[in-house]
This record gives structure tokens, sequence and C-alpha cells, in this order.
């Protein structure tokens, strides 16, 4: 296997067990903003959840870039993201979630839908991986790698 493409199934494999990812989103204004988020890789997407200023931000330039907590062992996907409704999570994407997640009230799973505030106000957002980046801190020259995901 090529070291490009050991690179790039690491850093899958990577943000597949991380359990918070940092979101860097577009505020209206042109000022970047990141912040936490819990999500799964399914699919060829990164799914996650979230409200507030990221979703405000989502409304107005849907495109996002997402990556893991180490800065030794880097891993970096962008792309376009879209919303969906809670309620339509693929079962895929809502089986993920709770196997990777607790609930942090009752520690059972993590169920999607019981995410939901009464007034409906929680979106689902999948960013579509158009390309990724993944190095590892201290071997930069020999191990960094970036890759266009294949068209649909």
């Amino acid at each position: 296997m090529a070291p490009a493409v050991r690179m790039r199934e690491r850093a899958l494999a990577r943000l597949r067990a991380s359990m918070s990812y940092w979101l860097a989103t577009t505020r209206p204004d042109g000022r970047p903003h990141a912040a936490p988020v819990w999500g799964v890789l399914a699919g060829g997407e990164f799914w996650f959840g979230t409200a507030g200023q990221k979703a405000r931000n989502l409304s107005h330039t849907p495109y996002a870039v997402v990556h893991g907590e180490s800065a030794d062992d880097v891993a970096i996907l962008e792309g376009p993201v879209e919303r969906r409704p809670l309620a339509d999570a693929p079962e895929e994407v809502a089986a993920a979630f709770r196997a990777k997640y607790a609930d942090p009230l009752t520690g059972g799973p993590f169920e999607l839908a019981g995410a939901a505030p009464p007034d409906g106000g929680a979106w689902l957002y999948s960013l579509r991986v158009e390309a990724g980046r993944a190095w590892l801190e201290g071997a930069f020259e020999e191990t960094r790698t970036r890759w266009q995901a294949a068209p649909d």
C-alpha cells in the first residue's frame, strides 16, 4: 500500500475512533468560528448535530472543516454541509451514534431522536467529504497527505 493511501486510511480510522471533533465554520460577516461537536463517519460523510452559532453559520455558508483533537496525529476533512431534520437520520447514522456515545443524563446509549428539544429546533448535519489532509507532527515532510474524494 502506498504511503499516501496508508496515511489516508490511518486518518479516517483515527476520525472514526475520535469522540470529539473541532468544527470550523464561517460567520456571515466572514469571521471564522470553531467549536467542538460529537459526530460519526458513516456512508462517506461526517454526521454531526449542532445548534446555535454553528447552525447560523452553516445556514449562511454551508461548508465546513472538521478535524480530530490531536495536533500530533492530524486528520482533517472538508466539504459542503447539508442540514437535515434530526428525525430523518438514516438508521446507519443513528446506530453509529448509539454505539459510540452515552446519553449524559441516563448513561444509556445516545439516541439522536431523544436529543431534539421540544421546539423541534435540532438538526442533523452531514459534511460530504470533498478533501482530506493528514500528517504526523515531527514527520511532516514524510507523512503529509492530501486526497480528494471520488465523485459520486
